[in-house]
């Protein structure tokens, strides 16, 4: 808990990894398309990193540039696409988990002092939703026509205020990685 003045109030940040260029421009309306047709929240591409940091906002910014500094840009492969039951990860494209990323992963874990919360699974969202799987299925189906990246840069690494809804969500830093 962070207080400012009289007032109190929880700070949650996340970092994602964010493609850039046409990837990121194909994947944003493959996104923007679905949030319309099913009337689900719009969010930016992103692989999360780490996720329900709790901590200043110039300090959560000062750990991930000492962070970046660290990190290279890093490839996103992907194996397919997946759905499950999970609201943010009702449908999702699963990356390959590369030593690279592994690696970037435990160092970002490191750096802000932080416990596992399960296995690390990167994946790109593309659908928030409570969608039944048999309408998710078919939107697998639909996104077989459209010519989506299965292997990308992820080229920086960026803090997003993550409280409260995703619509609620604000990029604070955007940090690139070399």
């Amino acid at each position: 808990m962070l207080k400012f003045g009289s007032m109190s109030q929880a700070h949650h940040y996340s970092l994602w990894l964010m493609p850039g260029g046409d990837t990121e421009t194909c994947l944003a309306a493959i996104i923007r398309d679905l949030s319309k047709t099913y009337g689900t929240p719009c969010f930016p591409p992103h692989v999360t990193l780490l996720a329900s940091i709790e901590r200043a906002p110039t300090e959560v910014v000062a750990i991930t540039r000492a962070l970046a500094s660290r990190l290279k840009r890093l490839q996103f492969a992907s194996s397919g696409l997946v759905t499950s039951g999970a609201y943010f990860r009702s449908l999702f494209i699963r990356a390959v988990v590369s030593d690279e990323l592994l690696a970037a992963y435990m160092l970002a874990r490191q750096a802000f002092g932080s416990q596992p919360a399960g296995d690390f699974m990167p994946h790109l969202s593309l659908l928030y939703s409570k969608l039944p799987e048999i309408e998710k299925q078919k939107i697998i189906a639909d996104l077989m026509d459209r010519n989506m990246p299965t292997r990308f840069m992820l080229n920086s690494v960026d803090v997003y205020a993550t409280a409260g809804t995703p619509q609620d969500w604000r990029l604070i830093e955007s940090v690139p990685l070399d």
